[in-house]
């Protein structure tokens, strides 16, 4: 705003002093000049272009210059021309006649006069412009007085960053400051400046720059009509990015802590010894607080990473599942976290400060034995099972891993405590493992197995597959269940359908249901089975020797007799009934076949279907039967009597 204000005087200057000097002067010195509005009022344009140009390019330091320079020209003009008018007036007044303008005296006076007091005069005006406009006349006694006492307070970035820029301003209004500060993290000298909208330019410690401020115990001035130093000719790129000519080194116990860089006086006039004889006072005032303020702004990000990383490390301790509890050499505890709190059922703010006993007496024994172990040994315990129990919660199961606390020197410090909680673990394994106990009662256990696997297969769907299927039933068995009591034929049927129903699980049968007295079993499904028909058979033979065993501890009255049938074919396979309740269960042609062969079966007989039996040809003994005409089936079916392995 200052600046757009300096150029809007210039342009109003040299819009009116053509009024001012040939119509106005005149006439305030008795003349009557002719108002020449051709010559008059053509310069009054200037002064709306300039306040044009001011919002447009106010910030241009060669504006500036221009500025200064034009204004003090034009006051020593008019100074001039108005000392010439006094001149003139004061010789009529002593003449006591008036004395025309061409007067030689006059002249001859006039040039005199300019000879001794124009410079004088123009140096009057240059100096009064600067101080109204630049500033540039300062006290620097009071400005370093000012700047020991501003910097005494607490060290504050911003604070000192604004002292500086103010002190400077009052005495040289730089174009441009920039603070460099000493990054210890980086070893690199950051820049700042209060204008907030600048953009600074790192500079890293091994750089020629750096080097050069430190081997320099004075102000270093770099004026731009001069080329570089030649230690300084790499950094030409930097120092014209940078556009500052002043550089001043920041020292502190022969460390350079930071340095100061200054553009351009607003003035234009170049930067002299006492300006450098001030810079190098200011820095060694301000170099102690300087580093000072390094310090505290180090420490500062210390701290805040400090707090960032605590932060963190609580958030981390405080999502674990696992509590996590430490302890000083005392045994009191330091850190309890929300997953420990949950775990034993005590508040944070309750458990803190307490020793463990206190806290966890109730973990027994073995605990206390671990955490001694961990802190006096110096020994590391992992995964150890405590099964304690609270009133709240009951009996518990948890993982305990306990080790000795350290420090960076590898000194023990206390005990680190983590706890898993495998309670709910324990009671969901414990449950499924009744479900799938239960279920397998139910149903076959590679079924059950398979429906416990995947959710997606309890719909209602099938598939056609190639099976073999197994059809056993007691012979004789409705007389049989008419001489004996319900309660004893109960005993007798489960008895037999036991040992048949684990013959068939032998050889990883799935065992479709019981009907009565008869069973049914089939192969290849759910899952595949490349020898599905000889698991079959072997699972009839070892079903009648098995019952041949299990009739030697019964009485006489109680033997009874399996007829088999065996099958081979394409059946759907599958959940049968509703949504609510089905079996997974086999459909087709292949397994009424199976009945029927073991309908017409002896006791104690097998029968295989020609599928089966050409499956299995080279591994079982047979005996062909005659052509069997079985209910449902238009022709004759050839069977085979299944007699044993071939060895």
């Amino acid at each position: 705003m200052r600046q757009q204000g300096r150029i809007i005087i210039f342009g109003a200057a040299l819009a009116f002093s053509p009024i001012l000097f040939l119509f106005l002067v005149p006439v305030l010195l008795g003349q009557s000049p002719a108002f020449q509005i051709a010559v008059l009022f053509p310069p009054l344009v200037i002064f709306p272009i300039t306040v044009a140009y001011s919002i447009v390019r106010y910030r241009l330091l060669d504006i500036d210059r221009f500025l200064g320079n034009a204004l003090t020209y034009m006051l020593t003009t008019a100074g001039a021309v108005a000392v010439f008018y006094l001149l003139l007036t004061a010789l009529s007044f002593s003449l006591q006649s008036q004395v025309q303008s061409d007067n030689p005296l006059l002249i001859a006076l006039y040039l005199l006069i300019l000879v001794f007091a124009l410079n004088p005069l123009r140096d009057i005006v240059q100096k009064g412009i600067n101080r109204v406009f630049y500033r540039a006349k300062a006290d620097y006694q009071q400005i370093l007085a000012n700047i020991s006492s501003g910097l005494a307070s607490t060290p504050d970035l911003a604070h000192t960053l604004a002292l500086l820029d103010e002190s400077l301003s009052s005495a040289f209004s730089p174009t441009c400051f920039w603070l460099y500060l000493y990054n210890d993290d980086g070893a690199i000298y950051e820049p700042y400046t209060p204008r907030s909208h600048a953009m600074g330019i790192p500079v890293y410690k091994e750089s020629k720059l750096v080097q050069f401020l430190y081997q320099t115990e004075e102000v270093v001035w770099l004026p731009p009509e001069r080329p570089l130093p030649n230690d300084l000719l790499s950094e030409k790129d930097f120092l014209k990015q940078l556009n500052c000519h002043i550089l001043v080194p920041l020292r502190y116990e022969e460390h350079l802590v930071g340095f100061l860089a200054l553009g351009q006086k607003r003035s234009g006039d170049p930067y002299t010894s006492d300006d450098f004889d001030f810079l190098s006072a200011a820095a060694n005032q301000s170099s102690l607080s300087v580093e000072n303020l390094r310090l505290f702004m180090n420490l500062q990000k210390t701290l805040d990473q400090t707090l960032e990383m605590k932060n963190l490390m609580d958030d981390i301790f405080s999502s674990m599942s696992s509590g996590v509890i430490t302890t000083n050499l005392t045994r009191n505890i330091t850190l309890f976290n929300r997953a420990a709190a949950q775990i034993i059922g005590l508040p944070v703010e309750a458990a803190i400060g307490k020793t463990l006993g206190d806290v966890m007496g109730f973990f027994g024994s073995k605990f206390n034995t671990m955490t001694e172990s961990a802190l006096e040994k110096n020994q590391q315990i992992i995964g150890e099972e405590l099964t304690p129990s609270l009133p709240e919660r009951g009996d518990l199961h948890l993982r305990v891993s306990c080790s000795p606390l350290r420090d960076a020197r590898r000194g023990t410090k206390g005990t680190t405590i983590v706890i898993d909680d495998l309670t709910e673990q324990y009671a969901l394994e414990a449950e499924q493992e009744r479900i799938r106990k239960t279920f397998g009662r139910v149903v076959a256990p590679r079924v059950r197995d398979r429906l416990l696997a995947d959710p997606g297969n309890l719909t209602l769907a099938g598939e056609s597959e190639e099976i073999t299927v197994l059809f056993a039933d007691l012979h004789n068995f409705t007389p049989f269940s008419e001489t004996v009591s319900p309660e004893v034929l109960f005993e007798i049927l489960n008895s037999y359908l036991t040992v048949a129903a684990q013959s068939i699980l032998d050889e990883e049968g799935t065992l479709d249901k019981f009907m009565g007295d008869a069973a049914m079993a089939f192969w290849n499904a759910p899952d595949k089975q490349p020898n599905h028909t000889l698991r079959a058979v072997k699972a009839a033979l070892k079903m009648n020797q098995a019952l041949e065993e299990h009739r030697t501890v019964l009485d006489e009255n109680f033997k009874l007799y399996f007829s088999i049938g065996i099958s081979r074919g394409v059946a759907m396979v599958g959940n049968v009934g509703t949504n609510e309740l089905f079996n997974y269960t086999v459909i087709g042609s292949v397994v009424n076949l199976a009945q029927r062969l073991e309908s017409v079966a002896e006791p104690n007989q097998i029968l295989l279907s020609g599928a089966a039996y050409q499956k299995v040809a080279d591994h079982v003994k047979v005996k062909e039967r005659p052509a069997l005409e079985l209910k449902g089936h238009e022709r004759p079916v050839t069977a085979y009597e299944l007699l044993g392995l071939v060895e």
